[in-house]
């Protein structure tokens, strides 16, 4: 990536002016999505009938996070490829700045999300609920993280877009891995467990990049990164869809009358 890179920051210190980073890591949040559907699949069918509708709740909840994360994705697309077409760097960041307030509700709904996802998992199978945890929890919140990891900032007398990018150890993480260690630790009835990997520390594998009104070259890797992860959180998003579709009617859908899942 082209552009000024410093050490990464502790994720205890926020931006003062945040304004949302989640589609630099909507490809994770796509591969935890294939891995729900993936487990989820061959179990929903047998759920209780008095506990459907709670676990189709949180799934349909999740499906619109992620359908509200993948449309500010296509539209700003659309606008970085504007920018390439102008040539003119100033186009990205200001389609950066156009859909700050969206990309700060969208962090919102998926960091809100948590608990309603957590118990409708823990229906479907506790070993899954676990494992999505991990965007929730740990050392430190990744979610929470991503969504003040990206900002404005003052160099050289001018105001620059300061944001983290994270590196492929983090995409490449191998979430199924993750599911099967829990999964085995819920067998050994074994409670002071937490399985090794990047998300325990998963700042680490972040990179800080300043760009600038010149840096052209850097605003078209980052598009690359972005649509990269976009293609990722589709193949997530479908699949989801399908599943929602094939196991739950409409009724459950659709007419909800527990707000609490977890409860």
């Amino acid at each position: 990536m082209h552009g000024s890179k410093e050490t990464p920051r502790d994720p205890r210190n926020r931006y003062e002016e945040g304004d949302g980073n989640m589609v630099t890591v909507e490809g994770i949040i796509g591969k935890f999505l294939t891995v729900i559907v993936g487990k989820a699949a061959n179990i929903v069918a047998g759920i209780p009938f008095d506990k459907r509708k709670k676990a189709c709740r949180s799934l349909t909840k999740l499906y619109y996070c992620v359908q509200a994360l993948d449309e500010i994705t296509d539209d700003m697309i659309e606008e970085f490829e504007r920018a390439e077409k102008e040539n003119d760097v100033t186009w990205f960041i200001n389609a950066i700045a156009r859909n700050a307030y969206r990309i700060e509700n969208i962090s919102n709904m998926f960091i809100d999300l948590g608990h309603d996802l957590y118990g409708g998992l823990q229906i479907i199978d506790p070993a899954l609920a676990e494992t999505c945890t991990l965007l929730y929890v740990g050392k430190f919140d990744f979610l929470s993280y991503m969504s003040n990891s990206v900002g404005w900032v003052e160099r050289d007398g001018k105001r620059v877009l300061h944001l983290m990018k994270p590196d492929v150890t983090i995409l490449n993480e191998d979430i199924e891995s993750y599911y099967e260690k829990h999964r085995n630790r819920l067998e050994k009835q074994n409670k002071e467990y937490w399985p090794d990997g990047s998300f325990d520390h998963f700042y680490e594998h972040f990179e800080d990049i300043v760009i600038d009104v010149e840096d052209f070259e850097g605003v078209k890797e980052l598009m690359d990164l972005i649509k990269n992860h976009n293609k990722i959180l589709k193949k997530g998003k479908e699949q989801l869809r399908l599943l929602l579709r094939d196991s739950f009617s409409i009724e459950e859908i659709l007419f909800q009358s527990d707000a609490h899942p977890y409860r």
